[in-house]
């Protein structure tokens, strides 16, 4: 079944915010909006809405929701307005919520990058400390050291700062050929997407 929660930007009930709730949309006037489109009722509303749900219960009789989508024109839920006495002119609150719903999907598609890219960085952070063979971390332009993993500071000996100070060649004085110049034209060759 479909839910709406309320966001804590979007929550609010007589000049105060709410905690956050989950409701059936099913049921609700609600369910005519997301994915779909604008909805107007200046009176009647508490009728669409369920028995002992929030909005039946505090005898909301007006009603206009606008559907958010994010970037990709996706739903992610709605804005509305609600008011215990009718209202009138659906063009205003048209209006009114495509102003909003534009800041507020921006809002929930910003939260949700963050909350993924926190979870793509721990999964990466997992995996880097785990990894059993060394890994160093480049910076693209000048090949300098950024990051070494902790079995890269087992097999050579160095602490992560020392080997973050040292240079390509210092790591690799085995391998006469291999230069800074040479480690260089192999980052940029990577970059490209060359795979040899």
């Amino acid at each position: 079944a479909l839910t709406l929660l309320s966001s804590d930007f979007s929550g609010w009930l007589d000049g105060r915010q709410q905690r956050d709730f989950e409701y059936e949309l099913a049921g609700s006037p609600c369910e005519h909006v997301v994915g779909r489109a604008f909805r107007f009722l200046p009176s009647g509303a508490n009728a669409e809405f369920r028995a002992g749900t929030l909005f039946r219960d505090i005898g909301v009789d007006s009603y206009a929701a606008l559907p958010l989508n994010d970037a990709r024109g996706e739903p992610i839920g709605l804005i509305a307005a609600m008011h215990r006495k009718p209202i009138r002119n659906p063009a205003i609150f048209e209006a009114v919520l495509k102003i909003f719903a534009t800041r507020v999907a921006g809002e929930i598609e910003r939260r949700r990058a963050v909350g993924a890219l926190a979870e793509s960085e721990a999964s990466y952070r997992s995996i880097f400390e785990a990894s059993a063979d060394p890994i160093f971390v480049h910076d693209w332009e000048t090949g300098r050291i950024l990051d070494v993993s902790p079995a890269a500071e087992a097999t050579y000996g160095w602490s992560a700062d020392e080997l973050r100070k040292l240079s390509i060649e210092d790591l690799s004085a085995a391998d006469e050929g291999y230069t800074q110049a040479r480690a260089l034209d192999q980052h940029d060759r990577a970059r490209r997407g060359e795979t040899t």
